[in-house]
């Protein structure tokens, strides 16, 4: 993996037990994934699972379920919020058995693996699935970037590598095919992905927990910047008054996706 992102997850912040709950929009992505669970699942691995924050509404829905977690932060096992075990480990090498879990899910995980992991960790997945699998990604999305104000490099400041579609969803798998999808809207502007791109051509939006992937800088190292990019922010003037001229719209911003092993 990416130092850079290596180091970016090592970071608690990222995983305090109120981060994933205090938008409307993430409480609907994890009730959507619930409710995709069929009721003939009796153990679940949860792969990336973060702080648990799943595997512990899991826990309140159902506790005869067998439930495990596999996290590679250190720092995200040390915050976990569930009761369940969380095991150090990656998606891309699972030491489980063969189909030892009725149900993997992966939310939020397979849209920062880069080219290798990627690939291995479509494999790991269905081989450790015995019945279902469960995604959520983030669908058709338009990746903004931000700018090291030290290097210049410029990069998706949540590391993700790809985007998704209908049809990279419905053909992401070999062993298993495309059950039921279900999406999780957001409000937007309609001019929206323009706006966003403005806002990046008239200042850099470097934020405090983004670590460059070229040169390392992050705005904790007590150096200043000497790049040509300017690190001071876009005056919020502009784009204020834009936003209040365009009308909003439903968005989809995640996909949740369940497959079902056909052979």
């Amino acid at each position: 993996m990416l130092n850079a992102e290596l180091q970016h997850y090592e970071d608690p912040t990222l995983w305090t037990a109120e981060r994933y709950l205090k938008s409307d929009a993430d409480r609907r992505r994890f009730s959507a994934c619930l409710q995709m669970i069929p009721d003939s699942v009796t153990s679940i691995l949860d792969v990336g699972c973060g702080n648990g924050i799943f595997l512990a509404m899991l826990e309140k829905q159902n506790h005869k379920r067998k439930l495990i977690g596999i996290e590679r932060s250190s720092a995200a096992r040390k915050m976990s919020v569930c009761d369940s075990p969380v095991l150090d480990g990656t998606i891309e090498a699972i030491s489980h058995k063969d189909r030892s879990f009725d149900l993997v899910a992966a939310l939020e995980v397979i849209e920062h693996l880069p080219f290798q992991v990627y690939e291995n960790a479509l494999r790991e997945v269905q081989r450790v699935a015995k019945h279902f699998i469960l995604l959520s990604v983030p669908y058709k999305e338009k990746r903004r970037r931000s700018t090291c104000p030290y290097c210049g490099c410029t990069f998706n400041s949540d590391y993700h590598m790809r985007t998704f579609d209908n049809y990279k969803l419905e053909t992401l798998f070999d062993t298993f095919r495309l059950a039921r999808v279900t999406d999780i809207t957001v409000q937007d502007y309609l001019l929206g992905k323009y706006i966003r791109q403005l806002r990046q051509h008239l200042g850099n939006n470097f934020q405090g927990h983004y670590i460059c992937p070229q040169c390392g800088f992050n705005k904790r190292h007590e150096v200043t910047p000497t790049g040509d990019v300017p690190s001071s922010p876009i005056r919020p003037t502009y784009v204020s008054l834009l936003k209040k001229a365009i009308p909003q719209i439903q968005r989809v911003r995640w996909r949740v996706a369940l497959y079902e092993r056909f052979e």
